[in-house]
């Protein structure tokens, strides 16, 4: 801590719990783009599955983050507040989850009814990761503040979502197709250039919180982020728009893996914590003023 702001440390589970969320249900997102908009063939109920097991485990990371099971009780408390919000997310992803990877061995839905529950997949994954978002924006912490890091949070989801459909098609066999690859080649561009704007963000906000790539505690993880962030995916993405291989897949979402994990660790690096009225030492207690 210097002056009147406080460094972070890395919060591991809940980067682990946020990274599940990008992969996990931007994996089943994307998977639905892929069968309804490129024409793939995409095992739907499969990928509902994985994709919920994948969240689960996030979301249990999440709560060992919590601590204390009054404390995770606790975050169903205050409906204004967004962690609450995000909460109530996780049936509202998981139901239709469970329901669509069931379809087909443990019943046969009708077709209306499988659409209908796949939307509604589709859209409480896009809500999830909106509250998700806008739960990390605190006011004691500037860094956060701001429309950057909601950009920030969606667009790291669609890149993520696509790579992880894709690794998804590859493992059962599906070929990734080149306008598919091209789609996640614009994603992986549209996401580095979301998470500079946060860096340029993030050197602005005033109050003594101003954070730059250059500083010691940031310079490191910054670093492996560009190598793994922004060199190795566009190396790779563009690689992908003229070698259709699985093995090229699974490098490009192993890569994929280790950014956001380096990236959301830089973010939680980058939430100094404002002290208010530093200017102000604190006073010893006068034993006679009761």
């Amino acid at each position: 801590q210097e002056g009147g702001v406080a460094s972070m440390k890395v919060q591991y589970p809940r980067v682990i719990s946020t990274l599940s969320q990008r992969f996990a249900m931007g994996a089943y997102c994307f998977g639905l783009i892929a069968a309804y908009v490129f024409g793939l063939e995409v095992n739907i109920p499969l990928l509902a599955l994985v994709s919920i097991v994948c969240l689960g485990v996030g979301m249990s990371c999440s709560a060992l983050h919590l601590g204390r099971p009054k404390r995770i009780l606790n975050t169903f408390a205050n409906p204004s507040s967004h962690l609450t919000r995000e909460m109530f997310c996780v049936p509202l992803v998981g139901i239709p989850y469970v329901l669509v990877g069931c379809n087909g061995w443990l019943y046969t839905m009708p077709d209306a009814v499988t659409y209908v529950l796949q939307a509604i997949g589709f859209a409480a994954s896009l809500l999830f990761i909106w509250v998700t978002a806008k739960a990390y924006q605190m006011p004691a912490r500037p860094a956060w503040r701001g429309a950057g890091t909601t950009a920030n949070f969606c667009l790291t989801f669609l890149a993520a979502g696509s790579v992880a459909a894709a690794a998804f098609m590859a493992a059962t066999d599906v070929v990734v197709s080149v306008p598919y690859a091209g789609m996640m080649f614009a994603l992986f561009l549209a996401a580095i250039v979301g998470q500079f704007s946060f860096i340029w963000q993030m050197g602005r906000v005033g109050y003594g919180a101003e954070v730059h790539p250059r500083d010691p505690e940031v310079a490191p993880t910054f670093r492996v982020w560009l190598a793994f962030g922004v060199a190795a995916p566009v190396v790779l993405g563009f690689a992908m728009l003229f070698v259709q291989a699985s093995a090229l897949v699974a490098a490009t979402f192993a890569v994929y893996l280790v950014d956001i994990f380096v990236w959301q660790s830089f973010f939680f690096l980058c939430g100094r914590d404002v002290q208010f009225f530093p200017q102000y030492p604190e006073a010893p207690m006068n034993p006679n003023y009761f």
